[in-house]
């Protein structure tokens, strides 16, 4: 019997502990730099973009003052895409389901005698205020896949995060026939830009809030 009780007591414990134990803590601007290439670093500092990646992978980062929430809400905001980001033309949601949803993204890429209108239909899932999976399902390129992520900072003695850092990865592969020297060097900087929209309208919306 006291073996019996020994046992519900240890496991009363370890349910206390399991409830009122934070599955991860917030991590501090200081820790999250260290993880990173001492270019991103410098980027971030500074508050600007950080892209990293030459041909087919790339990694992009920014600090933006908002919560998880404000940043959600415009990673999120498929239908209105093309009111913020420079190079999409039109978006066309085709399907959601939950957590799951298709859309048809129209952009246009326009350097010196480069001009081209690409569309991808795009599948992402979500996994609320944290992170985003996303993949061609057809289009204009041979491959895309990534994800963007949200992760709250705390900064100096701050009790309470008041910043995110969003990350956003992917691999792209150009279609057949498009010269990878040109099509990689366009896009690197046609995803700086958007990480630079992307930023502006998160901070835009969370200081009108």
């Amino acid at each position: 019997m006291f073996k019996t009780f020994k046992i519900l007591s240890l496991a009363v414990v370890f349910q206390f502990l399991y409830l009122f134990t934070p599955a991860q803590a917030t991590p501090t601007l200081e820790r999250v730099l260290l993880q990173l290439t001492a270019q991103e670093r410098a980027a971030l500092q500074d508050n600007q973009i950080a892209v990293v990646g030459q041909t087919r992978e790339y990694r992009g980062r920014f600090l933006v003052k908002a919560s998880a929430e404000e940043a959600w809400e415009v990673l999120t905001d498929y239908q209105n895409y093309p009111n913020f980001l420079p190079d999409v033309v039109s978006i066309q949601i085709q399907e959601t389901d939950g957590n799951k949803t298709v859309f048809e993204q129209v952009q246009r890429t326009s350097v010196l005698i480069f001009n081209r209108e690409t569309s991808l239909t795009i599948a992402v899932a979500e996994t609320p205020f944290t992170k985003i999976n996303f993949s061609l399902v057809e289009g204009g390129v041979s491959e895309l896949q990534g994800t963007w992520e949200v992760t709250p900072i705390i900064i100096g003695d701050e009790s309470t995060p008041s910043q995110v850092l969003v990350t956003h990865t992917v691999t792209v592969t150009p279609d057949t026939g498009v010269p990878e020297n040109i099509f990689y060097s366009i896009y690197r900087d046609s995803l700086r830009n958007s990480l630079e929209a992307m930023k502006t309208e998160i901070e835009n919306r969370a200081t009108a809030r």
